[in-house]
């Protein structure tokens, strides 16, 4: 069960308001930070709309467990799993993005903006190097001309490591590869998980892209 690394994306966005309850978000934070509190995590989890929606969908049609580790990296950062729904060309994706762009909140309370819709999106950047608890990395920007989504060029931005003494990310050093939600580092990834992320978010985009009007620029993948 994967039930900490869904905390884990969960953590930040729940912590600013934008989802679920004030003591849900402390039973997370206690959770993330000894390992206590799990029954009460588990149980306030589909206080999570969008997020447990999607761990649902995605069990269901696999016949596996909400939690299970495939099914909750699958939400957040894609694989395999997902590639029904591209290849039928579902008019939804059980993918956080796919859910960000599209209907932007099932809460009322986040994404009114493209500058919020980036920040709420599972963002991938390349460690520059540490600024006291937060580092500096390299990472597109999600974008909005004529109506189309893209991502600018890798840029520099500042992503915290640690928010109200919670780090869910381990030990990191200059050229790892993270992501974050909400500009917090939720945790290092591999070349493998990099990959998906960075694949299933342009497949999203253009998705998106092709049931919207307008001649954007084209969708950048560097």
């Amino acid at each position: 069960m994967s039930l900490k690394l869904a905390a884990s994306f969960s953590y930040m966005p729940a912590s600013l308001g934008h989802c679920g309850t004030k003591s849900h978000t402390t039973a997370m934070a206690g959770y993330l930070a000894t390992g206590r509190n799990e029954t009460e995590v588990l149980e306030g989890m589909n206080g999570l709309k969008a997020h447990y929606f999607h761990l649902r969908m995605l069990a269901l049609a696999n016949k596996r467990e909400p939690f299970d580790t495939e099914v909750v990296e699958a939400v957040w950062t894609g694989n395999e799993l997902l590639e029904p729904w591209f290849a039928k060309k579902a008019s939804h994706v059980p993918f956080h993005l796919h859910h960000v762009l599209k209907f932007r909140s099932f809460s009322g309370r986040a994404n009114k903006t493209v500058e919020e819709q980036d920040r709420c999106r599972i963002s991938w950047g390349r460690v520059l190097g540490h600024v006291g608890k937060a580092v500096k990395v390299k990472s597109g920007t999600l974008r909005q001309e004529n109506g189309r989504y893209y991502l600018s060029a890798p840029e520099e931005k500042t992503w915290l490591l640690e928010y109200n003494g919670v780090r869910t990310a381990g030990k990191l050093k200059t050229g790892d590869w993270v992501c974050s939600h909400w500009e917090f580092v939720v945790k290092k990834l591999s070349p493998k998980e990099k990959q998906n992320l960075e694949s299933y978010s342009m497949k999203t985009i253009e998705k998106v892209n092709g049931k919207l009007i307008g001649n954007g620029k084209k969708c950048r993948t560097d």
